[in-house]
């Protein structure tokens, strides 16, 4: 998960640093399969430190935050900062939450 973590938090801010298109899909790609493992480490991990009881309440709660972030409120701090700075700015803004996850998980779980 950690390794996961951190590579798509660089991945993210290099997609800043694309010089064209082909390069970002390139970058965009790299990213997807960086972000791939996380998924069904994170819904192990959830499983692992849940009750039979509270699993489903507790994978819910995770996959609606990560919608909830990803879907509504990502877009719009990124057009913010993008419509600011620019849009490179935006990569690398967006790679400072993935940084911060891959932190913590390394501090908590490790």
């Amino acid at each position: 998960m950690i390794p996961s973590l951190l590579l798509s938090a660089v991945l993210c801010a290099v997609c800043g640093l694309a010089r064209n298109f082909p390069q970002l899909l390139l970058f965009r790609v790299l990213l997807g399969v960086a972000e791939g493992p996380a998924w069904p480490i994170l819904n192990a991990m959830v499983k692992d430190s849940s009750s039979d009881a509270t699993r489903g309440r507790n994978v819910g709660i995770v996959v609606s935050a990560a919608a909830l972030v990803g879907l509504a409120a990502a877009p719009l701090l990124a057009t913010q900062v993008a419509s600011r700075l620019g849009w490179r700015w935006a990569f690398f803004a967006a790679s400072v939450p993935a940084l911060v996850a891959g932190l913590l998980v390394l501090m908590y779980f490790l």
